[in-house]
C-alpha cells in the first residue's frame, strides 16, 4: 500500500542492490521529496485508523465503558 500512491505518481524503482539507496532513490524521484514521501505515507493511513478502532473496541470490551 506504501508503493502504491508514488507509483500511481509514475514513480518507479531503479536497479540499484541496496535498498536503502533505492528508497532514497524513489523518495528524491522527480526531484519531488515531499510529494512522493506524503504519498507513501497516505498508503498506512487506513491501517493505522483500522488499528485505531481495534484497540478501541478491544479496550472496551476488556474494561468496559468509561465512566467519565
Amino acid at each position: 500500500m506504501e508503493a502504491l500512491g508514488p507509483y500511481l505518481k509514475g514513480v518507479r524503482t531503479l536497479p540499484i542492490r541496496e535498498r536503502w539507496d533505492q528508497g532514497n532513490a524513489v523518495l528524491l524521484a522527480g526531484n519531488d521529496y515531499w510529494t512522493n514521501l506524503t504519498l507513501a505515507r497516505v498508503g498506512n493511513l487506513p491501517f493505522y485508523i483500522l488499528a485505531c478502532v481495534v484497540v478501541y473496541l478491544w479496550g472496551r470490551r476488556w474494561f468496559g465503558r468509561s465512566r467519565w
